[in-house]
């Protein structure tokens, strides 16, 4: 199977969607850290999940785009 490259739609989700989020969950986990409250760990693995499944969601749906329109002759 040919490895696919992301196209520019699904590099901009991951850079202005994926990369932020996980940006602020790093500062309230900094924040939370010195406070010493649980949910630090629940925002970390909110980001783990959320980055490849954000890569997902929008592959899906220029999959999707991509089989409504015919292709070009």
């Amino acid at each position: 199977m040919a490895r696919r490259r992301i196209g520019p739609k699904v590099a901009f989700l991951y850079v202005f969607l994926v990369l932020p989020v996980l940006g602020v969950a790093t500062v309230i986990i900094a924040i939370a850290d010195r406070q010493r409250f649980w949910w630090s760990q629940v925002i970390t693995g909110t980001g783990f999940i959320a980055a490849p499944l954000a890569i997902v969601i929008a592959g899906r749906i220029r999959a999707r785009r991509l089989r409504r329109t015919p292709p070009e002759v």
